[in-house]
């Protein structure tokens, strides 16, 4: 049966792609190389991580294949490490969404799918064990032990696109823990007996390090047509380096005028 790829995805791009945790005095830069099924490169990212757990900030530039940037994401953890705050922006298209604060003290799920479009926006139901965006690199983080170890678990996760929360599982796939393993890889998917139908999203996971190397699925990123795109993106960790506040700053920054057809 053919499993159709479908929005409930769009979000997981970026919510897998933190690293362990960031240096105390420097901000952490690392690049992400998106390829399609054919392995061309499609789009490539790079990723300004400052700050310490529960505490850190996110910021991440999709470029297209000649280095310009298309779209901007900001992750703030700001005391929730599972469930932070985040805008993506890609100006391709005017598409944004996010979770962000309210003035009543509440947050808010919020989607524009086009420039010409309304926005959309829905009441966060904040509950415990929420997990949202790149909260769920922590979530792995959190419950390490138990998955490498063969265990699954089950989280709720906010999919910004449907405006609501589903229940998502996780687990190990590629057999039980040993310790000659160099890599673990997690399978996420929606927890429903319609899951056959969806596509799942495979995370692989450094053994030692506990650094995502390689993600597998649907990514917020999409094409002319406004589907999400499948990539596999990998992240070498020779590239990973230290670099100065200036440097994260101008990226923040930096104009979106990259109009690459993707």
């Amino acid at each position: 049966m053919t499993r159709c790829p479908t929005p409930f995805h769009a979000w997981l791009l970026l919510a897998c792609c933190t690293p362990s945790m960031a240096t105390a005095t420097g901000i952490e830069r690392y690049e992400g190389i998106a390829h399609d099924a054919a392995g061309h490169v499609v789009y490539r990212e790079s990723h300004w991580l400052s700050g310490l757990s529960p505490t850190r900030d996110l910021l991440v530039l999709f470029r297209c294949p000649d280095g310009r940037p298309f779209a901007r994401k900001q992750v703030q953890e700001s005391g929730r490490p599972l469930a932070p705050s985040f805008e993506l922006d890609d100006v391709r298209f005017g598409y944004r969404e996010g979770v962000r604060a309210r003035v009543d003290g509440q947050r808010e799920i919020h989607i524009r799918r086009r420039t010409d479009e309304p926005e959309k926006v829905a009441v966060l139901d904040d509950t415990p064990g929420l997990v949202i965006d790149a909260g769920i690199d922590a979530y792995i983080k959190a419950n390490w032990d138990a998955l490498v170890g063969g265990q699954s678990r089950s989280m709720p996760f906010v999919v910004p696109s449907r405006l609501r929360t589903y229940v998502f599982r996780i687990a190990r796939v590629d057999g039980a823990a040993r310790s000659a393993d160099t890599r673990h890889r997690f399978r996420l998917e929606i927890d429903a007996w319609y899951a056959f139908a969806i596509d799942s999203i495979d995370m692989v996971y450094d053994a030692k390090t506990q650094r995502l190397s390689e993600y597998v699925g649907i990514a917020n990123v999409r094409n002319q047509a406004g589907k999400s795109l499948v990539v596999r993106i990998d992240f070498p960790p020779r590239r990973m380096h230290d670099v100065a506040l200036a440097e994260r700053d101008a990226a923040l920054a930096a104009p979106l005028d990259g109009r690459c057809v993707l």
